[in-house]
């Protein structure tokens, strides 16, 4: 069986071959694997930190698991920090009112069919989604399948809030407007500049502790 850091590494050089968006010019393979190293290292710092005391040991594979499914699905990962952050504040058993449950507020109905849509196995009853990977990975799915759906940010956003069903309509009718889930949409894009600027400040603090470590190294 495939470890997740060695699926990481496929999809960067995958990525890289084709040039996908999240990946800069030119870079290779090897320079991408460092970089996300250091990127799942920021991650597990913000997690370690945000995460439910009962949860914080899970820190380091989340942060894999988070930096995974953001390259498999192509979105950022301070974006996906960002709507984990507005939904459930990183809180893995929180359940709504409307009955949307874990991280990525799920509903039983839209887990299932995102599971087999996208042939996401571990998924067969609402419990399962107290999985915070398994709910991250749905949810991520999720929202790729909204962004295939409705292209632009402002729709695609709007549907994982008050559905696509509803969005839907609305721009069938060409009547399309954020009104109330206005502030919604503005809140995820503003925590995802805040979580970017913490994940900035993060890798250069443990790129500076690798730096001084390979010093010491070289010293002796």
């Amino acid at each position: 069986m495939k470890t997740p850091m060695r699926r990481i590494k496929q999809v960067l050089i995958y990525s890289a071959l084709i040039g996908a968006f999240y990946l800069s010019p030119g870079a290779n393979a090897i320079h991408l694997e460092r970089s996300n190293g250091l990127t799942q290292k920021a991650l597990t710092t913000i997690l370690q930190k945000r995460l439910d005391s009962n949860y914080q040991k899970f820190a380091p594979e989340l942060a894999e698991h988070l930096l995974y499914v953001s390259l498999e699905y192509k979105f950022d990962p301070a974006f996906i920090l960002s709507v984990i952050h507005v939904e459930s504040t990183f809180r893995p058993t929180v359940r709504s009112k409307a009955g949307a449950i874990g991280l990525m507020q799920l509903l039983p109905k839209t887990a299932h069919y995102i599971s087999k849509r996208f042939h996401i196995s571990g998924y067969n009853q609402k419990k399962n989604l107290f999985n915070p990977f398994l709910n991250m990975k749905l949810g991520v799915a999720y929202l790729s399948y909204l962004r295939n759906r409705f292209k632009q940010y402002e729709r695609f956003m709007a549907a994982y809030n008050i559905g696509p069903t509803t969005v839907g309509r609305m721009v069938y009718k060409n009547r399309f407007k954020l009104g109330a889930i206005e502030f919604y949409v503005t809140r995820i894009k503003k925590n995802t500049h805040g979580f970017q600027t913490r994940l900035d400040e993060n890798k250069r603090l443990h790129q500076q502790q690798e730096n001084k470590k390979s010093f010491i190294l070289a010293s002796n």
